[in-house]
């Protein structure tokens, strides 16, 4: 009898092992990385995806050891918004350091690296920022992100094709932000180790990961497109939320203008007159366009960055047909209201010609203003033809980052190679 009971108490003991597995395995778990973004000095957003219905927080402190930390409150994920949550952090100090980590339904999550970033200081201050373009569809791993973290970027720019694999429906928009963030993939491992979980991003898209090759306002996947964007990645506030990306945000003496050069642009084939517009094609209200003269003429800030994702140098890829040369009558209307209001401190920073990296001085830059094209990121092939002129030089092909150093009184555009070899620079 002894015996007996001794081998019925076993296999209870075994039952109750293996519901308990089964549980376990099917409780919801994180995916990919989290994404910190619309930093501000005291507060930002962080942006969760997970396997399925959850309940999902963020315990933050300003230590590695988590005390005295907090905790926000729980926020549902559901099916119909790719199972993703968007938490806000608040009452942060301004320019600290915040260690985090997500529990899902009150699990700790584990992605094997330490995830923290660091607040905007709350007024005049030296910051550096790192800026991305053009990412390769096939699985590469990605340096340049390690040498930006090393570098001292305080966030990072991503600007257009990340990547450029061309999604026409809302599942491949969603398959291609969930690989961007796959600890499994090479590129991702790079971008989770070295940006996502040390720093808060600011990303929009360009062509190939809006839609297609030069594509615009007709993408036919254009709704879904925004959908899985906002699923996916974190924004500041922006002006028409329901129709693009563009917004700005200011940290110490400067101010961000990030352009949405694809939901509102016009065919590329279409005659370059006054009706031919990159910002407001379809002359919506809230548009972009006035949305950019007003920020630029009411800006305080000393410095001034217009965030693009297209070349504002003519003189470069003359076989393109979709950069700022293509929308000439616009540029200049742009360059003429910058002179006529004797707007000062403006610099583009822009991508997608797939070279090593140029800086221009304004002397050969469409607007007349400085210019940094940074690299593509870890493109199988970059751009060797038709680079353009490019006061401060250019670089065929190589992959690289940008990197930009603002006070009160000076900008630094730096290039540099994806092994940290620095190629342009140019201080103003």
């Amino acid at each position: 009898m002894v015996k007996q009971r001794g081998f019925q108490m076993r296999h209870f003991i075994f039952v109750l092992g293996l519901v308990s597995c089964a549980s376990a395995a099917g409780a919801a778990n994180m995916t990919g990385v989290p994404v910190v973004g619309a930093m501000t000095s005291s507060d930002c957003k962080v942006k969760v995806r997970v396997d399925g219905a959850a309940d999902v927080a963020i315990e933050y402190a300003d230590n590695r050891d988590f005390r005295r930390s907090n905790t926000t409150s729980k926020v549902t994920t559901t099916s119909g918004n790719d199972y993703t949550a968007e938490i806000g952090l608040s009452n942060l100090n301004a320019d600290d350091v915040y260690w985090y980590r997500v529990l899902v339904d009150d699990v700790i999550q584990n992605t094997g690296f330490v995830h923290k970033f660091s607040t905007f200081p709350s007024g005049s201050a030296i910051f550096k920022f790192a800026v991305f373009a053009d990412v390769a569809t096939v699985d590469r791993g990605a340096a340049a992100y390690l040498n930006a973290k090393d570098d001292g970027a305080l966030f990072a720019l991503q600007i257009g094709d990340l990547d450029h694999r061309n999604p026409s429906t809302l599942a491949e928009c969603r398959a291609m932000h969930h690989d961007m963030k796959d600890q499994s993939k090479l590129h991702g491992v790079d971008f989770a180790r070295h940006i996502l979980s040390k720093m808060a991003l600011v990303h929009v898209w360009d062509d190939h990961d809006y839609c297609g090759n030069d594509e615009d306002k007709n993408c036919s996947n254009k709704a879904n497109t925004l959908q899985a964007f906002d699923e996916h990645w974190v924004t500041y506030s922006r002006p028409n939320t329901s129709e693009g990306l563009w917004h700005s945000f200011e940290v110490g003496d400067a101010e961000f203008f990030v352009l949405d050069l694809r939901s509102q642009r016009d065919e590329n084939t279409d005659t370059d007159d006054s009706d031919k517009s990159m910002l407001d094609g379809d002359e919506i209200l809230n548009d972009q366009k006035d949305w950019l003269k007003d920020g630029l003429y009411n800006s305080t800030a000393t410095w001034k960055f217009i965030v693009s994702s297209v070349t504002g140098n003519p003189t470069a890829r003359l076989n393109a047909n979709d950069a700022w040369r293509d929308f000439s009558t616009e540029r200049e209307e742009i360059q003429d209201y910058i002179e006529d209001n004797s707007i000062t401190g403006v610099i583009m920073l822009t991508g997608d010609l797939h070279t090593g990296g140029a800086i221009d001085d304004g002397t050969n830059n469409g607007f007349s203003l400085p210019e940094m094209c940074v690299p593509h990121t870890n493109l199988v092939d970059g751009n060797i033809n038709n680079l353009g002129t490019w006061s401060e030089g250019v670089t065929a092909g190589a992959r690289g980052y940008g990197l930009v150093t603002v006070s009160s009184t000076s900008v630094v555009l730096e290039v540099y190679g994806a092994n940290g070899t620095l190629r342009h620079t140019l201080t103003l």
